[in-house]
């Protein structure tokens, strides 16, 4: 097996041997949180695809699993809460803004 170059992005498929890294300096870390996931590639392209769609996306698994880093990485990938909210555009959504308003303001004071 060749020794691994210096200063080379592994990616999750390569093959290594720990005595060919002499120190954690040999391993650059991805930019992308979503790269550093290890072993759930699945999980990953489907995080993509929400947040590039704007959707609801529910990691259920046993501890260890990566949900929570998956969590964390996605939310970088999302845009900034106050450039995804829009004004209602439909007469349903408007309905719904209007009941939520009124609710709102039938709220007893705490």
């Amino acid at each position: 097996m060749a020794p691994i170059p210096r200063s080379r992005l592994l990616a999750t498929d390569d093959a290594f041997a720990l005595e060919e890294i002499d120190s954690t300096a040999d391993i650059l870390i991805p930019d992308d949180p979503l790269k550093r996931v290890i072993g759930q590639d699945e999980s990953v392209r489907l995080a993509r695809i929400a947040a590039s769609q704007r959707r609801h996306f529910l990691l259920v698994g046993p501890p260890g699993t990566g949900k929570s880093m998956i969590a964390q990485a996605l939310s970088l990938h999302l845009p900034a809460a106050n450039a995804a909210l829009k004004p209602p555009t439909t007469n349903s959504s408007l309905c719904v803004a209007l009941i939520f308003n009124q609710a709102r303001d039938r709220l007893p004071d705490s």
